[in-house]
């Protein structure tokens, strides 16, 4: 199969559509392990994943109640796996016990040398006069490094939530050996005029760099989530990242080392362009072209083949993805969809994709989760963790919609716990999995996300499968 491929792939001719077809080049990967992440008392929710490349070792942060006492305030929990998704010891305080209040979904980032992880978290001041995000370096086996850091604290102001998926990231850049951590955060009220997304700087070695920059700013503040990737190439040095938001409308933004606007990419990522949301990247090589990665959910995208849709039947509801040149960005770039689902959904559905990059196999890895159509042909309904590798390009700025392919076979790591039986387009499972999150790993992808312990399903458990490298 591998020379058929490699015969395929060198007749540029062949419509790529023709190709995913005769090969399968977006096959999902088989799944390998199940491995439990938090024990199920008190909950765990909304987990993060980042990998260790020297240590080959998985780490897993997620919110833990700090008792089964409802209401009570909620702290940052880790633990680390190897790549196979064996536990590597007992979950980790990296900040302690009773001393933050998280507020959301942790972030943590892997630095390429491979020493260790940083890891974010908003947290409330125990003053009770604002917000914060508390950072904690940790080394290739999870203990805390240096001193806890305390960023954003150049004003009073609000965490903002959103929906938890994207509302707090950290990015590392190899070239200026630092981190850039991203936030959202509200300002002077709901309507202040500082409203928005902010960016701080921190050194691999534990300092703050420079003042915190205003990405984005927004009057109602009603930004859900958003995502920022890094790639080290361009000019000025240090490399560049992507930068984009909940309801970009086909728009990003590149920013250089310091968080500074390069410029605006123009985006054509779906007809009827704008509603997208959730969007996350990713930086890598894929059939030798650099290129990021952005994959986002879009509720009324017109299926491969057509230009322009008005039929219900037309419109798909998924994941989408987009590859985007850091140096020379498309104004035309081709979006294809990742995620197979065929109907138009009236009410928005918030499949929250996270994407990686699997550097050995020069692939990406993408994970979602998703939330079938309830109808009069569907009795039951069965929500899922979905997963993708993507290992072929598709052409920048196509300018009909012949050559886009048809959506990859995906493979689904979620157990399919609960069932749904109502005719209602919103059904739920009971033991809906949701927050998912993704890193390549050295035996080829892990996915870990949050979901309801049956038969309490007022409990949640984080939980985790290893998939293996095809």
């Amino acid at each position: 199969m591998n020379a058929q491929i490699q015969r395929l792939r060198a007749k540029r001719s062949i419509p790529v559509s023709l190709v995913i077809i005769a090969t399968g080049l977006f096959q999902g990967c088989a799944t390998s392990g199940f491995f439990e992440v938090s024990a199920t008392q008190p909950s765990a929710v909304r987990p993060a994943i980042a990998y260790n490349v020297q240590g080959q070792t998985i780490a897993v942060a997620y919110l833990r109640e700090m008792s089964t006492v409802a209401g009570k305030p909620e702290e940052v929990r880790l633990r680390l796996f190897d790549a196979k998704g064996k536990g590597q010891g007992a979950e980790i305080q990296p900040f302690g016990t009773g001393s933050h209040a998280a507020l959301g979904r942790p972030a943590i980032a892997g630095d390429l040398a491979g020493k260790g992880f940083l890891l974010a978290v908003p947290a409330r001041l125990a003053s009770g006069t604002g917000d914060t995000v508390v950072l904690r370096f940790l080394d290739g086996k999870g203990s805390p490094v240096g001193s806890q850091l305390s960023v954003f604290s150049d004003k009073t102001w609000k965490y903002l939530e959103g929906d938890g998926v994207g509302s707090l990231h950290v990015v590392y850049n190899s070239l200026a050996k630092e981190f850039l951590v991203t936030v959202q955060r509200t300002l002077q009220g709901q309507y202040g005029p500082e409203n928005g997304i902010w960016a701080q700087r921190v050194s691999a070695s534990g300092s703050v760099i420079g003042a915190p920059v205003m990405l984005v700013k927004t009057a109602a503040h009603g930004i859900d989530s958003h995502t920022v990737a890094y790639a080290p190439v361009g000019t000025p040095a240090g490399g560049r990242y992507l930068f984009a938001f909940s309801g970009f409308s086909g728009t990003v933004q590149f920013l250089d080392k310091n968080a500074k606007s390069i410029a605006g990419v123009s985006l054509k990522l779906g007809l009827p362009e704008g509603g997208n949301t959730h969007p996350d990247a990713a930086y890598g090589q894929i059939d030798g072209k650099g290129r990021f990665l952005l994959v986002f959910s879009d509720e009324d995208n017109c299926r491969p083949g057509l230009q322009a849709c008005t039929a219900v039947k037309d419109q798909w509801t998924g994941v989408w993805g987009v590859f985007i040149d850091p140096l020379n960005p498309s104004t035309a770039a081709t979006a294809f969809p990742i995620s197979k689902i065929w109907a138009h959904v009236a009410a928005r559905r918030s499949y929250m994709p996270r994407v990686d990059y699997d550097a050995a196999r020069q692939s990406f890895v993408v994970a979602w989760r998703e939330v079938p159509t309830l109808n009069a042909q569907n009795k039951e309904s069965r929500s899922h963790i979905r997963f993708n590798r993507i290992d072929d390009f598709v052409q920048d700025g196509l300018t009909g919609t012949t050559l886009v392919p048809d959506p990859p076979s995906n493979t689904v790591v979620s157990m399919a716990t609960g069932t749904c039986k109502t005719p209602d387009a919103m059904c739920l499972s009971l033991e809906d999995p949701a927050f998912a999150d993704v890193a390549a790993t050295s035996a080829g992808a892990a996915v870990v996300w949050h979901q309801r312990s049956p038969p309490n399903v007022q409990i949640y458990a984080v939980v985790g499968r290893t998939l293996q490298a095809p």
